[in-house]
């Protein structure tokens, strides 16, 4: 699960002529390792086939993401369709292992059903056809991503519906897991860019400090041109208007060049 955004990553600059980002590089291992935080234990063990087993669905999951995205949907096949007869093939494929390996199960009680119900109605067929909707809606890494919320998930239900212990270490998994989403979703130069407007504005007001123009103004070096800055003067402007800020004074927002 932690080294599929990292599949998605290579398999994305492959298929879909996708750039290799350094904010994408910084949040696969720091997700990683909160993963690795939050599940690993010190009673943990690790087998040579567990960890190839591990791999290869990553594997296939990431392959899964890039192709779906590559391919999309045929030609006038709705999306609900379209998920089910990918879950199906799914089934399909995996029902000669199970009855190889596990067998059918010796006797099926209602409370069964009713969690077979719950699994393929809103586990797979709900969920799922979100998912591919994201998939087409959505940069892939931005979906591989998603998945690390899964660990985090399972490991939060766990500690309020089963009474399990969270440790400290398992706290700052989470937090590197949410930061990992989040530094995926704004990457390192959107996250510097407000910082790179102030300092720019700054500078230029401060080579025009002399013009008339610009004497007695209240100046916020901020960038008018989306993210921050621009929510920013939005703000100090409105608050102008209602009269409840900036004195009275013009409020000035030099355009990012």
């Amino acid at each position: 699960m932690s080294i599929q955004p990292l599949f998605v990553l290579f398999l994305g600059v492959l298929l879909l002529g996708e750039r290799i980002r350094k904010a994408h590089i910084i949040a696969c291992a720091v997700g990683a390792a909160g993963v690795g935080l939050l599940v690993l234990r010190s009673d943990a063990t690790l087998t040579f086939v567990g960890v190839l087993a591990g791999m290869a669905a990553a594997l296939s999951m990431a392959a899964g993401i890039v192709l779906t995205k590559r391919w999309g949907r045929p030609d006038g096949v709705g999306l609900l369709g379209f998920t089910g007869l990918q879950l199906a093939m799914g089934g399909v494929m995996l029902l000669p292992v199970t009855l190889v390996v596990e067998g059918l199960p010796g006797s099926i009680s209602g409370l069964n059903l009713a969690g077979f119900a719950y699994l393929s109605v809103l586990g797979a067929l709900a969920a799922y056809a979100v998912w591919f909707r994201g998939i087409q809606r959505l940069p892939t890494m931005v979906v591989s991503f998603l998945g690390f919320l899964s660990p985090l998930v399972a490991t939060v239900l766990g500690f309020v519906f089963l009474g399990e212990s969270l440790s400290a270490w398992q706290v700052v998994g989470a937090v590197l897991v949410l930061g990992a989403v989040f530094l995926v979703h704004q990457p390192v130069g959107y996250l510097l860019l407000p910082a790179y407007n102030l300092a720019r504005n700054l500078l230029v007001h401060s080579k025009r400090r002399r013009t008339p123009s610009l004497q007695g103004r209240n100046f916020f070096g901020m960038s008018s041109r989306g993210g921050w800055g621009a929510a920013m003067c939005q703000w100090l402007r409105a608050s102008r208007a209602s009269g409840k800020g900036a004195s009275g004074r013009e409020i000035l927002c030099l355009p990012a060049e």
